[in-house]
């Protein structure tokens, strides 16, 4: 194609300079719509032949493991980072070093950081939403219910302890900016339905619901949130005392299930 449009371009040289002009810039524009056409064409190509490895290739499942994998391990990475310093304080450098994976590659997941700080906070909403719906509520008598709400609720932040760091942090920095446009309240609407259920048996006292369910989940965020502080209340004279091992955890389980009961029960 090369040599024939040098040999195109001789020949005009040698017509009247109009008429050279003319089919020149035709020449070229011709030239250029060839390139446009065999770019797409080839592109096309490329699509459809990736797509058709893709569907015959025993391997692309493990592909897509992969690439969910990886994603994983970026929220992992970036809910430690935000639960340390919150959105404003959290870099993508940082999170990329924890997780291994180039900064490039974080953005071809999610695009930015506000992304990636949304996807976190969701992905540990439905976490607890997942591990409630295993569980029948309805099914059991309301005090049942409540115990069995709470000792979930105590499990997953013991076993999900930067959740409830990244909700302050989110509450201090964004004012719940974030934290509206997510689907928490689904985490709610369980605790909610059985207080109802059991003021209208007569098993409970009369109380607002939604307040009694944002001091009853309160009562399992904040001791975790605030251990750092917390733990500063205890003799350390003997070592640290670690509020988040198990003989610590479930004298505070305890208590805040008896204080709870002893609040809402009639």
């Amino acid at each position: 194609m090369l040599a024939v449009t040098g040999f195109l371009r001789k020949l005009f040289r040698t017509t009247p300079k109009f008429i050279g002009f003319f089919f020149q810039n035709l020449l070229d524009i011709s030239v250029l719509g060839l390139l446009y056409l065999f770019i797409i064409v080839n592109e096309r190509t490329s699509t459809e032949a990736m797509t058709r490895v893709q569907r015959h290739n025993p391997n692309s499942k493990s592909m897509v493991r992969d690439a969910e994998a990886t994603r994983a391990s970026i929220l992992d990475a970036a809910e430690l980072e935000f639960s340390k310093v919150g959105l404003l304080g959290a870099r993508t450098e940082a999170i990329s070093a924890r997780t291994g994976v180039t900064k490039a590659m974080i953005h071809y997941y999610f695009e930015n950081k506000e992304n990636l700080y949304r996807a976190v906070i969701e992905r540990a909403i439905q976490r607890r939403a997942q591990e409630m719906s295993q569980v029948q509520f309805e099914q059991m008598a309301p005090i049942e219910a409540l115990k069995t709400f709470f000792d979930g609720a105590m499990d997953s932040m013991k076993a999900n302890p930067s959740v409830a760091s990244i909700l302050l942090f989110e509450a201090l920095q964004n004012a719940g900016r974030f934290y509206h446009d997510s689907s928490v309240a689904c985490l709610y609407r369980p605790v909610i339905a059985i207080l109802e259920r059991g003021m209208a048996d007569g098993s409970f006292r009369k109380l607002d619901p939604m307040h009694a369910a944002i001091n009853l989940v309160g009562m399992c965020s904040f001791y975790v949130t605030t251990r750092d502080n917390l733990r500063n209340l205890w003799d350390n004279s003997q070592g640290e005392v670690d509020l988040m091992s198990d003989e610590m955890y479930n004298k505070h389980r305890k208590c805040a299930m008896e204080m709870i009961m002893n609040a809402v029960c009639a």
